[in-house]
């Protein structure tokens, strides 16, 4: 899994897992329990043998509850309770998951990727799969893991990766397939949606009788899912008992280790839960048969730098260097904002003897400070919101965008008062916070917490604009596997991917989305947005938000008004080519003087639409199961006095793409009773009136 960037002090309310009892591994008890899953048979499950309704019951229940997904249904709250992060756990596999995880990524179908990839790169010039960041190579032999990812100048062909395999005996570490396989993307997007923060997936394909990685741990959570063959796992305690650590262990000898507390074989389906710092290794087990290697497992590893500890951090980020948080329920108490007296520094010197030493009485004060600080945050609790924004910043730009099937179609444009709106994407895709107005100088008119406390702005952002080609591998750093994503790469790698990940986007829109897109423009009357297929690329960066009030559809303006969206379009388009090129990711928000916030897609309200975002959008980001769809009518839009501002609103959120248009059928009811569009516009602006274009915030 990759490591998060560190994010400029800045949006999303602590996922429901965090509020779990976290209970720490047992320091004590070695004995060994071995386990070896029977429970669903993996023969007979052919390629046409499991039946469309199980999968199709599968696809169900992972949209509706992932976690519950891999665990088991009715699972969710006691796997929270007894073994999240707190002890290793396995789960039979169901029909349901059998059918899901098929012979996904076997070798088969990823050598067969592979070659394609190959044959489309020489055609245009690019790179086949790259070793050292699109998959790794190794293998562990007398006791050393070798890694042989320098193979063929690094260029993982088909052909070099089926003689890695099969002539050394390496296994293959596939990086973040979710960037080009659709399964694993609807996966890792749905548990990300669930848990609030990203989520890694890694492929291992391995040899019969191998291992491919040393002993080790990781600092993230892991669900380890098995898709073909058998794979026998020994796990270990954390070394020294030291529970949920925040570092990787690193490659680690089998002296070191121990006894194992839990010996399983994994059998397709299967599913292994081990939290962050279980030592473990793993042998596959039997030998090859038809092409296929003899263990092919999946990795979800999630909660990478995500612990109450970062949360902290975060928050004394926040409050401690963000100037416009000056009122005493958002800064630090008294004790804090004192300073050490003069030459503090020089006594803590290892100069001064260990103990007594005179620079325990500024310690007992910063103890004081600290103790005064959390009686603080529980008087304030809103400043807590103020470090999750900050810890969330980097996974509203990164994470992954939802899978275009899981979008409903957007309907038509709304125009009348009965039209009932409901929410186009999942639970956990969007997101309401405070925003700051942003002025020339600090201090000057319109700074602050834009719609905290009333007459303020805020800003309702969302994924649907995130790149799928990037994620998790922007930043480079550890897998939890100890085997770096990238880390091999420079800066001109990643921008060289970064524009290869561009320009496969652009060719899958032209191949693929010349239907599909079409299509959806039709549906949404030439300017809503369809979902994926009409991304932008802004390469986790954001992009400029939509200000309401909304561009409308008034009554004779329509073709004008699309004319205008067109060339402003395209417009900001050739501006982006010509400057977004040469500026790395997250260059452009720091160069412009932009917050993160700023750089993330999204529609900016005055305060008064907070009350009708939140009842279209509230709770779908508590962690637990699909709640029932909710649809409103837009007159009944709470919080809005006024009818043009509840129409507004409806059309802000259906040329963003967050809702669709369900328009009833009515007999015989006139249009100046129901209320059009085009009424409202000219009840408020006069004859010949019509709604605002959208504004987007102007580039320095």
């Amino acid at each position: 899994m990759g490591k998060k960037r560190k994010s400029m002090p800045v949006t999303f309310t602590a996922p429901s897992l965090q509020k779990t009892k976290l209970k720490t591994s047992p320091n004590e008890g070695t004995s060994t329990s071995t386990m070896t899953i029977n429970a669903a048979p993996s023969a007979g499950l052919s390629s046409s043998s499991p039946s469309f309704s199980i999968l199709e019951r599968a696809f169900e229940q992972l949209a509706c509850d992932p976690l519950e997904f891999l665990v088991g249904e009715g699972k969710r709250a006691s796997f929270l309770e007894k073994h999240w992060e707190s002890a290793p756990s396995v789960f039979p596999a169901t029909p349901e998951r059998l059918a899901f995880f098929h012979h996904l990524l076997s070798l088969e179908d990823y050598l067969k990727t592979a070659r394609q990839r190959d044959e489309k790169g020489e055609k245009k010039g690019r790179h086949s799969f790259r070793l050292g960041v699109d998959v790794n190579a190794a293998r562990y032999v007398h006791g050393q893991r070798e890694t042989h990812n320098a193979t063929n100048g690094g260029q993982g062909t088909a052909s070099t990766l089926s003689r890695l395999h099969e002539q050394k005996g390496c296994t293959l570490q596939v990086l973040q397939p979710q960037r080009w396989d659709d399964k694993c993307w609807r996966l890792a997007a749905a548990l990300e949606a669930q848990f609030g923060c990203l989520v890694g997936v890694n492929a291992y394909l391995t040899p019969g009788g191998t291992q491919g990685l040393a002993p080790h741990s990781d600092p993230v959570e892991i669900f380890v899912i098995q898709t073909e063959g058998k794979k026998a796992w020994r796990l270990y305690p954390p070394m020294g008992n030291f529970a949920l650590p925040n570092q990787a262990s690193g490659d680690l000898k089998q002296e070191e280790i121990g006894t194992p507390s839990l010996e399983v074989v994994l059998s397709p389906g299967d599913v292994l839960y081990m939290p962050r710092g279980t030592v473990h290794q793993a042998v596959a087990e039997g030998g090859k048969e038809g092409g296929r290697a003899a263990s092919a497992h999946l990795t979800l590893s999630t909660y990478q730098q995500w612990s109450y500890a970062d949360w902290a951090t975060h928050i004394f980020q926040v409050v401690g260097h963000n100037v416009t948080f000056r009122t005493a329920p958002s800064t630090f108490p008294l004790a804090l904002r004192r300073s050490p007296p003069p030459g503090t520094s020089l006594l803590h010197s290892l100069l001064y003897p260990s103990t007594p030493s005179p620079a325990l009485s500024s310690v007992r004060r910063l103890a004081v400070g600290l103790r005064e600080m959390a009686d603080h945050l529980e008087r304030h609790p809103k400043i807590a919101d103020l470090g999750f924004w900050s810890l969330c910043m980097d996974f509203w730009g990164t994470r992954l965008p939802p899978h275009p099937t899981s979008l409903p179609p957007p309907g038509p444009a709304p125009m009348r008062m009965t039209d009932v709106v409901a929410p186009r994407l999942g639970r956990g895709c969007v997101y309401l916070l405070p925003y700051t107005v942003r002025k020339v100088s600090l201090g000057g008119e319109g700074e602050g917490e834009g719609g905290r406390e009333g007459g303020g702005v805020v800003k309702l952002i969302h994924c649907l604009e995130n790149s799928r080609k990037l994620h998790m591998m922007g930043a480079g750093g550890e897998d939890e596997d100890g085997e770096g994503a990238g880390d091999e790469g420079d800066a001109e790698e990643e921008e060289e991917e970064e524009e290869e990940a561009e320009e496969e986007e652009e060719e899958e829109e032209e191949e693929e989305g010349e239907e599909g897109t079409e299509e959806a423009r039709s549906k949404v009357e030439g300017s809503g947005k369809g979902g994926c297929s009409e991304k932008k690329k802004i390469s986790g960066r954001g992009a400029d938000a939509r200000t309401v009030p909304a561009r409308g559809n008034g009554d004779g303006k329509k073709e004008e008004e699309e004319e205008e969206v067109e060339e402003e379009v395209e417009e900001e388009e050739e501006e982006e080519e010509g400057e977004g090129e040469e500026e790395e990711e997250g260059s452009r928000a720091s160069a412009e003087g932009m917050s993160p916030l700023d750089a993330i897609p999204g529609i900016i309200f005055p305060e008064k639409f907070r009350a009708a975002v939140a009842a279209l959008f509230d709770g779908q980001g508590d962690g637990a199961a699909q709640d029932k769809e909710r649809r409103i009518v837009i007159r009944e839009l709470p919080g809005l006095w006024e009818e043009a501002d509840k129409m507004e609103l409806a059309v802000a959120l259906w040329q963003e793409g967050l809702v669709r248009t369900i328009r009833k059928k009515s007999k015989g009811l006139e249009r100046r009773q129901r209320g059009t569009l085009g009424d409202l516009v000219r009840a408020r602006h006069g004859e010949g009136g019509q709604l605002p274009s959208v504004a987007r915030k102007p580039k320095k």
